[in-house]
């Protein structure tokens, strides 16, 4: 697991994967709550979604098919549930790890 989440934290602590919702990422001793990766799902998952729903448009294919707003909510929704089961858990972990240190300084 310390192999995955030092990965996961080097993506998690990259600008370009925050970009353009930089101004989302929390300090890195707070947690990720569910609510910030509905937030930011959301949003990623529109831009995303509405890419992939004018590919699908152009270019034709099983995904021209569908509903237009099932593209966009099926990437919010799978990005969700990728986001919180791994780069948040890892976030998380760390910033349990830093508060702790934190915590245990001694104040001045």
């Amino acid at each position: 697991m310390n192999r995955f989440e030092e990965f996961a934290n080097q993506i998690n602590d990259s600008d370009l994967q925050w970009w353009p919702f930089l101004h989302l990422r929390p300090p890195k001793s707070a947690p990720i709550t569910t609510f910030r990766v509905a937030l930011l799902s959301a949003l990623y998952g529109a831009l995303i979604g509405t890419f992939l729903l004018v590919l699908s448009a152009l270019v034709g294919g099983p995904l021209a098919e569908l509903h237009p707003a099932e593209i966009p909510f099926g990437t919010m929704l799978v990005l969700f549930v990728a986001h919180r089961s791994t780069l948040a858990v890892a976030w998380n972990r760390r910033a349990a790890r830093l508060a702790l240190s934190r915590s245990l300084q001694p104040r001045r």
